[in-house]
């Protein structure tokens, strides 16, 4: 229980600062693609045009979408990719250990 609290909060707190600072870097050097991506906002970083229906849902598809696809605005962006491989690579990290907690787990269990 203990590796799981010490893993995970940290894990999350990192994911969703690196999150936050990609939508930042969106809303602040591509303002016309962040406003056409619905206007997501962060865990912390929510401009004053952000509401509360529209752009939490653009949140989390942007949250999903840039799991996999990378957007046009990040591509000629290093700042923005550099987040964007950080944003990646820590999830993967993340879930990659959540999987390893649950196979020690359950192996217990059995």
């Amino acid at each position: 229980m203990l590796f799981r609290l010490a893993f995970f909060l940290p894990g999350l707190v990192v994911i969703f600062f690196t999150m936050d600072q990609l939508v930042r870097r969106e809303c602040q050097a591509h303002r016309a693609e962040w406003e056409r991506d619905g206007k997501p906002h962060g865990l912390l970083f929510r401009p004053p045009e952000c509401t509360y229906w529209i752009s939490g849902i653009s949140s989390l598809k942007v949250w999903l979408s840039w799991l996999f696809w990378t957007p046009s605005w990040a591509k000629g962006d290093s700042n923005a990719m550099v987040l964007l491989r950080n944003y990646r690579w820590l999830f993967g990290i993340w879930n990659l250990g959540n999987i390893v907690h649950a196979v020690i787990v359950l192996s217990k269990t059995a």
